[in-house]
């Protein structure tokens, strides 16, 4: 077979256009690299044309956001590429995606929480507000950041419950500046119970509306 490794590395390198040193096997294609989902699909058409192989059958959004490290994109060319598992190989996990969506207007966010301390640290985390203060429209990034946080919960299919609390849901930012999602206390345990491996999360905003969308990656034998 061609050299994948080095088709990889080409492909990641190019449209990312980044240096080679900065792509190793362990480097994170979205939080250390900052690649993006339609990235992700250009590096994989390039690598095709590149090693002149297709690579067999359809490809499924769901493997394409469960590509973590370049290490993973190799593995899954290499085997896209031979058309099957090698006998003895694990069976492949079933993925389920969930999506979920939310808007907030910002100067209802405001409205509720302006000036008031209490009600801020009820809604964000330490870090979340120490983010948004930083920026001159704080408002505008607090309020893409609870429109996450109810992305977050629509995704999972629950909404808060009454032992969540909305800290238990950060956003935080990788090395690239591309928020993720970190999770704790009630919410962590429900991602465990619902086989919830990765969430990916976007956001935008205006002056007035914010806008957030989450898609959380679970294995098909969840609930």
């Amino acid at each position: 077979m061609a050299d994948v490794e080095g088709a990889v590395r080409e492909a990641v390198v190019e449209v990312l256009a980044l240096d080679d040193d900065e792509v190793t096997p362990q480097s994170t294609l979205m939080d250390d690299l900052g690649a993006e989902s339609i990235d992700l699909l250009d590096i994989l058409f390039r690598i095709e044309k590149s090693i002149d192989v297709q690579i067999e059958g359809k490809l499924h959004a769901d493997e394409v956001m469960s590509l973590s490290t370049v290490q993973n994109l190799v593995d899954m060319v290499k085997g896209r590429a031979e058309g099957a598992r090698a006998p003895g190989d694990p069976p492949r996990v079933p993925r389920r995606l969930r999506v979920g969506v939310d808007v907030v207007g910002v100067a209802r966010l405001e409205r509720v929480v302006g000036g008031d301390e209490r009600r801020q640290a009820s809604l964000f985390t330490p870090g979340e507000l120490a983010y948004c203060h930083g920026k001159r429209r704080c408002y505008e990034h607090m309020a893409a950041r609870f429109a996450a946080k109810e992305a977050v919960l629509k995704a999972f299919g629950t909404g808060i419950s009454q032992r969540m609390r909305w800290t238990d849901v950060e956003v935080v930012h990788g090395l690239a500046g591309r928020p993720h999602v970190a999770l704790d206390g009630e919410v962590a345990e429900e991602a465990g119970r619902r086989g919830i491996a990765q969430i990916d999360v976007s956001l935008s905003h205006t002056r007035e509306y914010a806008v957030a969308q989450a898609v959380a990656v679970s294995s098909g034998a969840a609930g």
